[in-house]
Formats: structure tokens, C-alpha cells, sequence
């Protein structure tokens, strides 16, 4: 696992993406769009700084901060972030790309 991986805000996205499955299981589903906000800034924060040398990590934190933006329901927001991710296509790997 690379340092990008294991950065303190990945831990608490993925932390606040479980709570918000939960949350939704439980029907609070106002609960659930502030957890997956959370956890979609957290991602989007730490995939704008992996370098573009990293393909792989930057597409997958940018494709899991994308899809928690669409889960909480701001849609805007995930393509706003996706076309900014798109602007540095070659930063991503192909298939990057394409999900995004």
C-alpha cells in the first residue's frame, strides 16, 4: 500500500463511508449525505496531491470521491470534481478515464 493509501484522511473516508452504508440500512438518510460528503472532500483532498507519476492511486481516490459525491446526493459536485480530474487526463490511467 502506498503512503497516499494509508493517509489519515483515506482512513477517515473509508470510516465515514461505512457509517454512511449504515446509515442508509437504517433509513437516515440525511446522516448518510453528510457521511459520504465527508468522506468524498477527504478523497478529492488527497487525490489532487498524488502526483501525476502515480496514475493508478490518483484514479482510483479520484473514482471513490466521485462516486461518495453522487452517493450524498451532489451531483454538481462529482462532476465538477470529474471534469477537474479529466482537465490532467494523462495524470489517470486509461480505464481512470473511462469511469470517470
Amino acid at each position: 500500500m502506498n503512503e497516499w493509501m494509508r493517509d489519515p484522511r483515506v482512513e477517515q473516508a473509508e470510516t465515514d463511508a461505512f457509517l454512511a452504508e449504515r446509515a442508509e440500512r437504517r433509513g437516515n438518510f440525511t446522516e448518510a449525505r453528510g457521511l459520504y460528503h465527508r468522506a468524498a472532500e477527504s478523497l478529492a483532498g488527497v487525490a489532487l496531491g498524488v502526483p501525476a507519476d502515480h496514475p493508478n492511486t490518483r484514479s482510483d481516490l479520484a473514482i471513490a470521491s466521485i462516486a461518495s459525491f453522487a452517493r450524498a446526493g451532489d451531483f454538481g459536485r462529482a462532476i465538477e470534481f470529474g471534469q477537474r480530474m479529466l482537465a490532467e487526463g494523462d495524470a489517470l490511467t486509461p480505464s481512470g478515464r473511462g469511469e470517470i
